[in-house]
């Protein structure tokens, strides 16, 4: 005698289910895997059309403060960017007036 296998879930009805662990298709009661012993995997709550709802609400408020955050780290960047340059045109300044000292006192020898 051949089964017959249900693989979806028919209003409420318990269908088998696939083992975690070993990937088993188990029958509907079992509460182990026949095989390996695994116990049956917690049912995934069904999505209702109001929770899908609120998910995709939630998740437009959390792309809005992921924007919001990037907009901050974007100014951050160039904040950043404007003390290296300032940093960076101080060194020049230090370079060019130990440059000018240098050539001062070569000068300076030279004229003894």
């Amino acid at each position: 005698k051949k089964k017959k296998k249900t693989k979806k879930k028919c209003r409420g009805r318990e269908t088998e289910w696939t083992c975690l662990r070993c990937t088993l298709l188990n029958d509907p009661g079992a509460a182990t895997c026949a095989i390996c012993e695994a116990p049956r995997p917690s049912p995934q709550p069904q999505l209702t059309k109001k929770t899908a709802k609120k998910n995709k609400e939630k998740k437009k408020k959390m792309m809005k403060k992921k924007k919001s955050h990037n907009d901050i780290d974007d100014d951050d960047d160039e904040i950043d960017d404007d003390i290296d340059d300032e940093a960076a045109d101080s060194k020049l300044d230090i370079v060019r007036a130990a440059a000018a000292a240098a050539a001062t006192a070569v000068a300076a020898v030279a004229a003894v």
